[in-house]
């Protein structure tokens, strides 16, 4: 839902600023403002955007090697401009990345980056050491409880070459991607968590104002609908009470009464059966130990099924029973040895109990 509303707010937000001047535009009123930077042979490229706009405002280049007056004066700009919620997104081009599509379960989005550098070995040819990478969701089957994501990796020998030049020039990007299309936020950011500010975006004026309206006007909404439903509850009680010699009345608001209450029911079966599965993984993730690694996990009604990797998996079967939660902990196949990170692959399944 977060998600849905933080896209309309952008979508929004950008077509009102079309309706500003360019001079308004380009002092931040018409959204974030990021740099673009560019290596190419011997010259560093620089491109200047505001809000939605496709096409750069400014553009700036100097020989990377060797000083020069245009030099300075690009790279003061630049350091003056930090902290003022600009973003710098360094970019390479989309050759020199690998990319690949992996399906995984619903379930692993909650850590998602760490699972993906396990996987590194087993989708490409790099150890995990040896690159930078991102990802971005592409798809979800919330029938299969399956997500698509795209993995996106590039060797730290090439990507360095971009950051050091960088570094001495006293930049710190945002973002590193790998795309020749307009930044968006919707693209994979292959700069590890370690390399990246520790500032956050600043959000212009506009954005500010545009979001508080958008809250007022959701929070009016949603009192306006809770207020017409306690009002239609009341019309219906008091109609019964008027015309309860009339049978005929009587019977038709009392269906009126009823489907509302199977409505509620029925909304208050789908959270509580919302809160089993959330409450399961949150008990998985508390009684699995740090050296262990799921790589699917499934919730079929009170049954659930367990694949992964640890150090030791003859352990599992006792911490799964330890819980309150789980009964009947089992493995559905033997113990086997992963040969390539040499921990013990295990399938273990559990029935889920009622607290």
């Amino acid at each position: 839902m977060s998600a849905r509303v933080g896209t309309f707010l952008q979508w929004w937000g950008e077509g009102l600023t079309y309706l500003l001047p360019r001079a308004l535009r380009e002092a931040g009123w018409a959204g974030p403002k990021w740099w673009t930077i560019e290596l190419e042979a011997d010259e560093a490229r620089f491109a200047y955007f505001v809000g939605s706009e496709k096409n750069a405002l400014r553009h700036y280049a100097f020989p990377i090697s060797g000083e020069s007056a245009e030099r300075a004066g690009v790279l003061n700009m630049l350091w003056k401009q930090r902290g003022s919620g600009v973003q710098f997104i360094a970019r390479v081009p989309p050759s020199q990345v690998l990319n690949k599509t992996v399906t995984l379960p619903m379930a692993a989005e909650r850590n998602l980056r760490e699972l993906l550098g396990f996987e590194i070995e087993r989708q490409t040819p790099f150890k995990v050491e040896q690159v930078y990478y991102g990802y971005r969701i592409v798809s979800r089957d919330t029938n299969a409880k399956r997500v698509a994501v795209e993995l996106l990796v590039i060797p730290r020998t090439i990507a360095d070459h971009l950051l050091d030049s960088l570094s001495r020039w006293n930049i710190q990007p945002d973002v590193l991607t790998a795309t020749d299309q307009p930044y968006s936020r919707d693209h994979a950011n292959l700069l590890p968590p370690e390399r990246r500010p520790a500032r956050l975006p600043g959000a212009s004026r506009l954005n500010r104002v545009l979001g508080a309206m958008v809250a007022l006007l959701l929070g009016a909404s949603a009192y306006l609908t809770l207020t017409q439903q306690a009002q239609v509850r009341a019309r219906l009680n008091a109609e019964i009470d008027i015309y309860k010699g009339e049978a005929e009345t009587v019977a038709r608001l009392k269906r009126q009464r009823d489907d509302l209450a199977k409505k509620a029911e029925f909304m208050s079966t789908k959270i509580k059966g919302r809160l089993s599965v959330i409450q399961a993984l949150e008990e998985v993730t508390r009684l699995l130990p740090d050296d262990t690694w799921l790589q699917q996990l499934e919730i079929n009604g009170d049954r659930i099924d367990m694949q992964g990797v640890s150090m030791n998996a003859s352990v599992l079967i006792g911490l799964v029973e330890s819980s309150d939660l789980f009964k009947e902990a089992a493995f559905r196949s033997p113990i086997t040895r992963d040969q390539r990170s040499g921990r013990e692959r295990f399938n273990l399944s559990a029935r889920m109990q009622k607290l």
